[in-house]
């Protein structure tokens, strides 16, 4: 059992991080979770059980490497669904996952055992996965996943089925989700206790996860806003549209700036269950060298197109031509790699621009070079601003969306540059380059005493924090129940009126908002609804949607929802339509009827309509 005196006071509940796997080179959200999680361990002086979904996780390995490396801290376990179920004995199995309904009959449909932890089944035409059966070590089955269910061949429903070593169906579920929520029930039991997810796949279904003894937290890594968005509103990211939806399911949502947390908040997307906490380093102030190369710089980044490395190898280039004599060394693999050699190669940089490939220990480059660039087309935070700025290494980054600003003092601890700008980077790189060493060195303090901001103590206290008050805003009541329907609705100006009425049960003291989400692309969004009561637990809403809030959605369907929220928790459910035969409409939203009755509005195609590339990527 892992004991130590703490030294910062967390919330005496267990508490659990979870995220889908854990990948063999993995980013900065697996690194903040892993070392978040070793710093509440090392801090609070308890155990910290990190909990993983994926089926082709190899948990003793990825363990072993782990510890190896001093990534996984003391007193922190990482631990996988798929490895317990297939170490339970049958036993435990009955006890932890006993039927609450009558098991299917699956037996005709099984696949057999071929010698590998899984079998599949695929669609005549293979594209498709029909059915993934696994099997334990010793042959014997342990779950069957087929997708088959409403019309053999065609992927269309779902049933995901539980066997004990016997071969007995023990127990089936409908969804993945529901499954995933029964092991954490039996992991975690009926404590009171925290459950943290760092994972944006997770967080597309873990907002469902609703039990009143367990604290569901959700952080948000990166941005949530497609990049070229100017302001708060606008279509999201396509990766993050269902997190999104669900904000307000969490318990506690933490940012890493304030700056987007000010965004969701204005976009009345999350509310008193948002806070900004940064991420953190250990933040060791060591003594460093006494002088450094001026011209020596460094970056750690993925090669991708998102972290727009051409940037800065562009930006040296122009840097170099005025004799400054500047150097860089990029550390990261990824897909991009060949691209950004050859440009390398093209502008003939070889002898000052250095791609070094991955190390798991680039950071303790930041302790000898004198500058470090950040050219991201976004972040979440960007963590290495931190670890540069702590070793004194002083940071020259893109003003993006979000993370840079609330880190940075320009001209005091680092540098920030318009985003894109390749003429001003490489300027700001010639500038550092040729300062006097008194104004490096005080650049250089100020950035290390900002560092210190975000040391793990420092976050660590924000956390235990915010996770108390989480639980003490959580509420054990039921969630309200009810049925809305659009009365009337009119275009006013550039807004549409929507008035509506509401009946239900549990609607004690609501309040309500109206929302409303595009079919195909990421658009989502939320205005305040007025509710007024006209009985015991019926009432009249209404609600002004802004309508240049739909143009990110043109061509597209968009549906409308009301939410209403009591102390008892949160439900959404879709409009019903008017009765009238005759629907208003305006330019550039035409309403219809679903066949379900429910009222939509398809969004004219004239508008102007955001690219392909941009809609999907994340």
């Amino acid at each position: 059992m892992f004991k130590r005196k703490p030294s910062v006071a967390l919330p005496p509940e267990p508490i659990y991080g979870i995220t889908w796997s854990i990948p063999e080179n993995f980013g900065g959200m697996t690194n903040v979770l892993l070392h978040r999680s070793a710093a509440f361990a090392r801090l609070g002086g308890r155990r910290i059980d990190i909990l993983t979904l994926a089926g082709d996780l190899d948990l003793r390995s990825c363990t072993r490497e782990l510890r190896s490396s001093g990534r996984l801290g003391k007193g922190v376990r990482l631990r996988n669904l798929w490895d317990e179920l297939a170490r339970m004995s049958d036993r435990a199995l009955a006890k932890g996952f006993a039927a609450d309904r009558p098991v299917p009959d699956e037996s005709e449909h099984l696949l057999p055992y071929e010698g590998r932890r899984r079998t599949e089944r695929l669609t005549s035409d293979g594209k498709k996965v029909l059915q993934v059966d696994t099997f334990r070590d010793d042959g014997t089955r342990l779950f069957s996943d087929r997708r088959d269910v409403r019309s053999e061949g065609t992927p269309g429903g779902r049933r995901l089925t539980l066997f004990t070593r016997k071969g007995t169906a023990l127990r089936s579920w409908d969804g993945a989700a529901e499954f995933y929520f029964a092991w954490l029930d039996h992991v975690i039991g009926r404590k009171p206790s925290y459950l943290i997810s760092d994972s944006k796949v997770v967080g597309r279904f873990l907002y469902k996860y609703r039990r009143p003894h367990i604290t569901t937290v959700q952080v948000i890594h990166s941005a949530h806003l497609r990049r070229e968005e100017a302001g708060p509103f606008g279509a999201l990211t396509a990766g993050k549209l269902d997190l999104i939806k669900g904000m307000r399911w969490f318990d506690l949502v933490a940012t890493l700036t304030g700056r987007q947390a000010e965004d969701l908040a204005e976009a009345n997307l999350a509310g008193p269950n948002l806070v900004a906490i940064p991420n953190s380093r250990a933040v060791e102030l060591e003594a460093l060298p006494s002088r450094r190369d001026p011209r020596d710089g460094v970056m750690l980044a993925r090669l991708t197109v998102d972290k727009r490395i051409d940037h800065a190898i562009d930006a040296m280039a122009l840097a170099r031509v005025g004799g400054t004599g500047v150097r860089l060394r990029i550390f990261g693999d990824g897909d991009h790699g060949e691209a950004l050699r050859k440009q390398v190669d093209a502008v003939d940089a070889g002898s000052y621009v250095e791609l070094m490939g991955y190390r798991h220990d680039a950071a303790a480059q930041f302790n000898t070079a004198s500058f470090s660039l950040l050219t991201s087309k976004s972040e979440g935070m960007a963590l290495v601003l931190v670890e540069s700025m702590a070793a004194g290494c002083i940071p020259i980054a893109y003003d993006i969306r979000y993370g840079p600003r609330d880190i940075i003092t320009d001209g005091v601890d680092g540098f920030l540059v318009p985003a894109g700008d390749v003429g001003a980077l490489a300027a700001t790189i010639a500038r550092v380059a040729a300062m006097p060493e008194t104004e490096l060195d005080a650049m250089r303090a100020a950035a290390r005493k900002r560092a210190a901001d975000f040391s793990d103590a420092a976050i660590t206290r924000r956390w235990a924090t915010a996770l108390a008050e989480a639980m003490d805003r959580k509420s054990a009541g039921r969630a309200p129940r009810f049925k809305a329907r659009v009365e009337n609705f009119s275009f006013t100006g550039d807004r549409l009126l929507v008035r509506g009425s509401v009946t239900g049960r549990r609607l004690d003291r609501p309040t309500a908002s109206l929302s409303w989400s595009a079919r195909k692309r990421p658009v989502y969004g939320v205005v305040p609804a007025e509710l007024r009561s006209t009985g015991s637990e019926d009432f009249e809403f209404e609600a002004a949607w802004p309508l240049e809030r739909a143009d990110p959605a043109a061509g597209d369907t968009i549906d409308l929802y009301l939410e209403i929220e009591t102390s008892g928790g949160r439900t959404r459910r879709r409009l019903a339509a008017p009765g009238a035969a005759d629907l208003p409409e305006s330019e550039r939203l035409e309403p219809y009827v679903t066949v379900k009755g429910n009222l939509s509005f398809t969004v004219s195609s004239d508008l102007v309509e955001p690219s392909r590339s941009s809609i999907e990527s994340d």
